[in-house]
């Protein structure tokens, strides 16, 4: 059984890239390609070997905040915004995007486009109804029946 140089998940057999961390999996016995990352980070004096600082989990939270508060229109394109930073964040972090985090950037591009949709809708809205106010307000007021 293999495991992942990166984050020591163990890997079934003919995977190409970890499952939890998205490395490029290496079997043992056969010759390491170039451009795998070693497990342990090599650290010079006082630096501090980079972490992954945007997981999966935080991004499809955020797209689900988006996705959700995109009928209040503003709002859910500013949760919308955040996940999809988190997800080009996450994207850069490990090469490409996969898992939750995929699931995530397509909420957040969705809430996007619903929170878009939603604020033209609401503005419309109360243009619609101070107009009407407006007019009745100017007729003498609402017509009130005894």
């Amino acid at each position: 059984m293999a495991f992942c140089n990166q984050c020591g998940a163990e890997l079934k057999e003919g995977l190409e890239f970890c499952p939890q961390c998205g490395a490029k999996a290496y079997r043992p016995g056969s010759a390491e390609p170039a451009d795998v990352i070693p497990a342990e980070p090599v650290v010079t004096g006082d630096a501090q070997p980079l972490a992954a600082t945007v997981s999966p989990t935080k991004v499809l939270v955020w797209g689900i905040l988006g996705l959700a508060f995109s009928e209040l229109g503003i709002l859910g394109i500013i949760f919308s915004c955040v996940a999809k930073k988190f997800a080009n964040t996450f994207e850069q972090e490990r090469g490409m995007i996969f898992g939750q985090a995929k699931v995530g950037r397509i909420l957040a591009k969705i809430g996007f486009i619903v929170g878009i949709v939603m604020t033209v809708f609401w503005t419309l809205y109360i243009i619609f109804f101070i107009g009407l106010f407006s007019w009745l307000i100017a007729r003498g007021g609402p017509a009130v029946m005894y």
